[in-house]
């Protein structure tokens, strides 16, 4: 039998010519579930605890929003890692180290002081995420 990661047309059409029965889910809940953002929700419909993060981020403007957002929010967590969700085998991976960005760690130790976020403070981190995400890109 085969039994294949990722189900497509060329696993049946294989499974034929070989005379194999083809082990797998159904394939339009595979593609969705078998993603970051899909193993993520599962997580969360179970009540499974999973640190930190979001999921099903499309586009680069959600991609720093949420970065600032998490940043804000947890401000103890010094590493944050951005998954891709169509990359596998560590493909599509990048790590986003709080602590070697002086201007946001300043930033959080003010934060600290004042007790708090509000919209224009989390602007003024957005701003700084943004800055020092396209200087490394």
């Amino acid at each position: 039998y085969i039994v294949p990661g990722i189900p497509c047309e060329d696993d049946m059409k294989l499974g034929v010519e070989l005379n194999v029965p083809v082990l797998r889910g159904n394939v339009q809940k595979s593609e969705v579930l078998n993603t970051k953002s899909g193993a993520k929700r599962i997580f969360n419909q179970c009540q499974i605890p999973v640190p930190p993060g979001s999921h099903d981020i499309f586009d680069e403007k959600e991609t720093l929003l949420t970065l600032t957002k998490l940043i804000a929010f947890n401000p103890n967590i010094d590493t944050w890692m951005l998954k891709i969700d169509s990359e596998s085998n560590s493909r599509g991976l990048a790590y986003f180290k709080v602590s070697t960005v002086k201007s946001i760690q300043d930033f959080l130790k003010r934060q600290k002081q004042n007790e708090g976020h509000n919209d224009e403070t989390l602007l003024q981190l957005h701003a700084i995420v943004e800055r020092v995400i396209h200087s490394k890109i």
